[in-house]
């Protein structure tokens, strides 16, 4: 099958514009701990714990997850390989508010500086989670309609950081619920996530999940977790 991805099939046509919610998000305890790089053989493992279990409930009711696809024509904006430039793409934006980022910050200002870095954690975690149910969706959407994605673009590795405004925009977020970006392009709610998926007419090949060997950020702490 042809897995050039274009316009001239069904999906050109459509409007389509998805805001997905109720996702099931349950806060892994030990991923989470591995964010931290605390282990049972670590000598503050009990007191980690005990502070875990006193925070994780109050965490937990400060997630809101959201995401919103809108699919389109490729902006003229980003910059992408000649071959990509007339496609179809999904433009995706999730997050999980701005409330747990300032529960954390809470936390720190308080001097609980545990707290807030179990709090980082657990965000961190979340929004992983969200990450891949999203996936899942598009993965089962595409399937619906007979369709692939060839690529998925990420910033800052395929994309530059002022994608981010232009993916806002796109999928509405911005007015949907209430998220802009700072002058360095950065998202106000900072547990947030986003990335344009290229459609292909070949059916086979859904490559919607975040391939770490292909990351620029070398440092990040999912990347062993």
């Amino acid at each position: 099958m042809d897995n050039n991805p274009g316009n001239d099939y069904s999906l050109h046509d459509d409007n389509i514009h998805i805001t997905l919610t109720n996702f099931a998000i349950k806060p892994d305890r030990n991923r989470i701990f591995r964010l931290i790089d605390c282990s049972p053989e670590s000598p503050v493992y009990d007191m980690v714990e005990e502070e875990y279990e006193d925070i994780i409930q109050e965490v937990y009711s400060r997630i809101q997850s959201v995401a919103i696809l809108q699919l389109s024509s490729l902006d003229n904006r980003i910059t992408v390989e000649e071959e990509s430039r007339e496609a179809t793409a999904f433009y995706v934006f999730m997050t999980i508010g701005m409330e747990v980022s300032k529960l954390s910050t809470q936390y720190f200002e308080e001097s609980n500086y545990l707290a807030g870095m179990l709090a980082n954690a657990i965000a961190d975690d979340c929004l992983s989670q969200l990450d891949n149910e999203v996936g899942e969706r598009i993965a089962a959407l595409c399937r619906q309609r007979h369709i692939g994605v060839a690529r998925r673009l990420e910033v800052p590795s395929d994309i530059p950081m002022e994608a981010q405004k232009i993916i806002l925009e796109v999928t509405g977020a911005d007015r949907e619920l209430g998220m802009g970006v700072t002058e360095g392009y950065m998202f106000t709610a900072v547990k947030s996530n986003c990335f344009i998926l290229i459609i292909s007419k070949d059916e086979d090949i859904i490559k919607v999940k975040h391939d770490c060997r292909n990351c620029t950020q070398e440092s990040c702490r999912m990347r062993s977790c």
